[in-house]
């Protein structure tokens, strides 16, 4: 048990996700489809129940492409097999799935995950303690022939580990949003660097962003979330370490002030100096929308304060964009190369991109949050936010029953189109072989028994051959001629869709 426990608030800045299992991940085609900027998440026992397990089955044998193929045979509408409709921006090739409270569902902001972050604050402030430099550390990191490791060197073993000494509670917050993502790179070589957009895992990076090639759907707790995180700290056992001298020397004496306020002064001071170097990093490599990248991290800047510090947690793309790197002070200095690929180390960064109000696109680089003493939330946020959350939920239950209202709607429609149509023999022209809607009512052999909705042929039963057969009562066309005053059917038939 912590002898200190520091109750603060979280509030979210930027798109925050925080992975579940790689099982959890899902393959569009397979999981999911797009259409009209919605991302439909399959049901799977709707699709069972609509077209039997074995039908299901045997799509899923033939990948990515079987579902789709499955539902253009059977025209199904996409409402019909999904459970979970979400808005995206651009067109996205798989979708990650956020960590999530097992009994509420709630997307989570795990404890271990903000621990890890401070760590690598607290070991670049002990980097500097010890009158060394990210530089030296890493040569000797990478160095085979020593065994010193920066984690056990400055922040302690196992045993006497810094970060034993403090505790982080989950943090569960209300709903997720799902942002598309793409991962902004470098090209060209050595002092001929700049911005581009990789558009392939191999050799596709160009200066022209697009919504869509190498993108990847995320879950994230959204901008604007704000949740309640309990911190603590073992004040008795950490000062009877520093007194034995079981600590390192800089561990020993980093929180002789006050846990609270030393802790978030550092993680001011470390963001800060990690938002300078990715600000110089998209003013230098630059593209056409490095105004807007530039524009969201100066804004996360100006947030940053002693009292509100920003703290840098995931997704990015490499160890320079996922926790706020202690390992680099530049990533301007075009000589950091990666020996055995030739190319810049900390080249890439994934963003997550949406459309603004007038139509333009957003970027948001992932993973920032902000952190505030309850007091300090009371006095300077707590309004704001409130009326922010209500605003917000509002928005959700309003979007909530316009889904749920379009999504029947569209159901009701697409019954009604496939519902058949009664004619009477004198609309059609027979010698043209007029298509006619008909039901199912039987199977012999290899051929359907099908009535015809003609008003005069009505209770006439006709043999169209097709051998993999269909459930009475479904609704089909197919074309019919006059032999005298015989009704006869011509080719196979097809599912009625509606969308003839």
């Amino acid at each position: 048990m912590a002898s200190e426990i520091h109750h603060l608030k979280v509030h979210v800045l930027t798109p925050l996700h925080i992975g579940a299992a790689q099982e959890k991940h899902l393959r569009e085609g397979l999981d999911f489809l797009q259409e009209d900027g919605v991302v439909w998440i399959f049901d799977q026992s709707r699709i069972i129940e609509k077209f039997g397990l074995e039908a299901y089955c045997n799509a899923l044998e033939r990948g990515r492409a079987g579902i789709g193929d499955l539902m253009r045979g059977r025209r199904a509408e996409l409402a019909e097999i999904s459970s979970v409709q979400l808005p995206l921006t651009g067109h996205a090739e798989d979708y990650h799935a956020m960590i999530k409270d097992g009994a509420a569902g709630k997307p989570l902001l795990p404890g271990s995950s903000v621990k890890g972050a401070l760590s690598s604050v607290l070991l670049k402030r002990l980097i500097m303690e010890a009158g060394d430099t990210p530089e030296k550390v890493m040569a000797d990191r990478n160095d085979r022939s020593k065994i010193k490791q920066p984690e056990q060197t400055y922040l302690g073993t196992f045993d006497n580990s810094l970060m034993r000494f403090i505790q982080c509670a989950d943090t569960a917050f209300d709903g997720f949003a799902l942002y598309n993502t793409k991962i902004f790179n470098l090209m060209g070589r050595g002092n001929a660097l700049s911005g581009g957009w990789k558009h392939a895992l191999q050799n596709r990076t160009t200066a022209d962003f697009n919504p869509t090639d190498f993108t990847t759907a995320y879950e994230c707790i959204p901008p604007g979330a704000w949740g309640a995180f309990r911190l603590g700290f073992d004040r008795i056992m950490y000062d009877r370490y520093s007194g034995k001298s079981m600590l390192k020397r800089g561990a020993a004496r980093i929180f002789a002030g006050r846990f609270v306020d030393v802790l978030m002064e550092e993680i001011y001071r470390h963001t800060a100096e990690y938002l300078h170097k990715e600000i110089a990093f998209f003013r230098k490599y630059s593209c056409r929308e490095s105004d807007a990248v530039l524009a969201a991290l100066e804004d996360i800047q100006a947030r940053n304060t002693p009292d509100t510090p920003v703290l840098r947690m995931a997704h990015g793309s490499g160890f320079h964009s996922i926790t706020g790197d202690w390992q680099y002070d530049d990533y301007c200095n075009d000589r950091d190369v990666d020996d055995r690929s030739g190319k810049k180390k900390y080249k890439s960064r994934r963003l997550a991109f949406d459309l603004g109000p007038g139509g333009e696109y957003r970027f948001h680089p992932m993973g920032f949050i902000q952190l505030m003493t309850r007091d300090y939330y009371d006095t300077r946020f707590r309004a704001e936010a409130e009326a922010e959350q209500a605003r917000r939920e509002a928005e959700r239950r309003a979007a909530a029953a316009e889904k749920q209202a379009k999504a029947a709607e569209e159901l009701r429609l697409a019954e009604e189109a496939r519902k058949p149509v009664m004619v009477s023999a004198g609309q059609l022209n027979f010698k043209k072989q007029p298509v006619i809607d008909g039901v199912v009512v039987g199977q012999n052999g290899a051929y359907l028994l099908c009535r015809p909705f003609i008003e005069e042929y009505k209770e006439v039963e006709l043999s169209l051959r097709y051998p993999a057969g269909m459930p009475e009562g479904t609704v089909v066309r197919f074309r019919v001629t006059l032999q005298g005053k015989k009704l006869q059917p011509i080719g196979a038939p097809t599912i009625k869709t509606g969308k003839e």
